[in-house]
């Protein structure tokens, strides 16, 4: 919660967050499903409740920046209400991390409960997952899938984008070149870094 607060401070326009669901279908805020490199305690949400989650660790790798870390104090694993009722107005992008029928219907509930449809985006890198989306509550943007992300793009090069119809209207995509930040230089050969690039201008160049 420290870290979503700061982000507001600062002025972030959007919050993005993962969501899983505990034993008890209480919906929370973590990126990993098993809480081993987050909590120290290897041991999946879906089988404990959420009174029995372990605490964050101290200090936790940054995901898109090598040989970086943050530490702090605030160490619960939040609930997603939580994160509605501190935040009222402040758009949300919702990660469905896992492919749970229960998670889908529980963040829906929760999003109609605080009527927030207008500034919340759903779904995952899973075109399944995202079908799963839009049927719950298709008052809620979802994102476009990988596949969706790909096809999109292979439309518009080709000039057919105009003639197919899109349900999504979220359109999120990491720049490809953040895996050279991931990994040793050295490590990758010339013809990786130069797709790497290839993909950064035909993504963003335009």
């Amino acid at each position: 919660m420290t870290a979503f607060q700061h982000a507001v401070t600062i002025g972030t326009d959007m919050l993005e967050l993962d969501c899983h669901i505990t034993k008890d279908e209480q919906v929370v805020v973590s990126h990993d499903e098993n809480l081993k490199r987050s909590t120290g305690v290897n041991v999946n949400i879906s089988d404990i409740k959420y009174c029995e989650l372990p605490p964050y660790l101290g200090k936790l790798d940054v995901t898109f920046q090598r040989e970086c870390h943050c530490e702090g104090k605030d160490n619960r694993i939040p609930l997603l209400k939580e994160v509605f009722e501190a935040f009222p107005n402040t758009p949300i992008n919702i990660d469905i991390k896992v492919n749970n029928n229960m998670l889908i219907k529980k963040v829906s509930e929760l999003v109609k409960q605080y009527k927030r449809e207008h500034i919340t985006v759903w779904g995952n890198a899973s075109y399944e997952i995202v079908k799963k989306c839009y049927k719950e509550n298709s008052d809620i943007p979802i994102l476009f899938s990988l596949q969706r992300v790909l096809l999109i793009l292979g439309l518009f090069f080709t000039g057919l984008l105009p003639f197919v119809p899109i349900q999504e209207q979220f359109f999120e995509i990491p720049m490809p070149s953040i895996i050279l930040k991931l990994r040793e230089p050295h490590t990758m050969s010339r013809c990786q870094k130069f797709l790497i690039w290839l993909s950064d201008m035909c993504i963003f160049g335009y």
